[in-house]
């Protein structure tokens, strides 16, 4: 699965990187714009239909200090949920490794998929 996310962010970065065209782009307009000094950052395919859903996401955002990084098409899907699936990027400014957020969002998160920052 890791493959197809890595195609569906290559094929249109702009969508998933609130405008910009790389991932190097995106961690300078973070900066700039929003004071965050990203360490870690990663694309999370989510399961809105998990109902722990909020509370995990909350948790990620709140406790963890996620800044979700929302699509511009939040359409666009992989087809893993017929009813629904949600994808973010998700930047840190702390060191996050994949296996500690996939732990905090348990089976909110379909994938979780790093990105070098």
């Amino acid at each position: 699965m890791e493959s197809k996310i890595r195609k569906l962010i290559d094929a249109n970065p702009n969508n998933w990187f609130e405008g910009n065209d790389s991932i190097s782009s995106l961690v300078s307009s973070l900066k700039e714009d929003y004071e965050v000094e990203c360490k870690s950052l990663f694309f999370i395919l989510l399961n809105p239909d998990s109902s722990n859903y909020e509370d995990r996401l909350n948790h990620m955002e709140i406790e963890l200090e996620g800044q979700s990084i929302m699509p511009f098409n939040p359409d666009l899907t992989l087809g893993i949920n017929p009813q629904g699936e949600v994808g973010r990027v998700v930047a840190f400014g702390n060191e996050m490794s994949k296996s500690e957020l996939m732990s905090a969002l348990g089976d909110v998160a379909y994938e979780v998929v790093e990105l070098a920052v």
